[in-house]
């Protein structure tokens, strides 16, 4: 059985929208147990991937491109240890000034 999808098959106001959340997607996620894992001597993990997309850092590009397709919404996730660290640097950097 094959179904059919179109816009019309959609409720007036339907979003259409695209996701990201993985640990590919943080961007040298320094706070990630995952990205400190893959960058430890002799790891035993093949191909690091904790710097592939970062989105976190890219998302201006992000918007921009799902826009571009034709989404609506985006959704973004993050781990809290990134935006923390973001904070801490931020609050450094206030303090200091």
């Amino acid at each position: 059985m094959t179904v059919e999808l179109s816009p019309a098959t959609f409720p007036p106001g339907f979003l259409w929208g695209v996701a990201i959340g993985a640990h590919q997607s943080e961007g040298n996620n320094l706070a990630s147990d995952w990205w400190y894992r893959e960058n430890q001597p002799n790891s035993p993990v093949s191909q690091r991937c904790g710097d592939a997309i970062d989105s976190y850092h890219r998302w201006p590009e992000d918007f921009s491109l799902a826009a571009d397709a034709g989404f609506t919404d985006y959704v973004a996730k993050t781990q809290r240890d990134q935006i923390i660290e973001s904070l801490r640097q931020c609050l450094s950097e206030m303090v200091g000034s």
